[in-house]
């Protein structure tokens, strides 16, 4: 079994939140706490952007998460998004160029993480 993992984008610093500088407390209710060592510091729930580890890795061995833009030759490039459907319990990617979107199974092992919607925005463009 894989250990639920999440990365964090801090939106006030547009930057990846930097987890020497404190620790994230998610409650039950979704509220996200920034603090140290147990004590709640502050309220950064509007500031926060929360992305899962999907479990897979792409063709190089890149873990993937929500967020991230992959690439195809063949494809070109799609972003990681959860839920697929309302339906379906699966990551889906969606096509930058057109918006269909498709589930993401085992043919991630053909994709390659090329960057992602906060840090590159630019790759979201045609």
């Amino acid at each position: 079994m894989n250990d639920i993992q999440f990365r964090a984008w801090d939106k006030d610093n547009n930057d990846w939140f930097d987890h020497y500088t404190g620790e994230l407390y998610i409650e039950l209710n979704g509220n996200i706490n920034f603090g140290w060592n147990g004590e709640l510091m502050d309220d950064c729930t509007d500031r926060i952007i929360l992305m899962q580890y999907t479990g897979l890795k792409d063709k190089n061995g890149v873990e993937i998460f929500e967020g991230d833009v992959l690439f195809h030759p063949l494809q070109g490039k799609r972003k990681v998004y959860y839920p697929y459907s309302e339906r379906v319990a699966s990551y889906g990617l969606q096509d930058i160029d057109n918006g269909f979107g498709s589930t993401l199974q085992d043919s991630h092992a053909v994709w390659e993480v090329i960057g992602n919607v906060y840090e590159d925005k630019d790759l979201l463009e045609e």
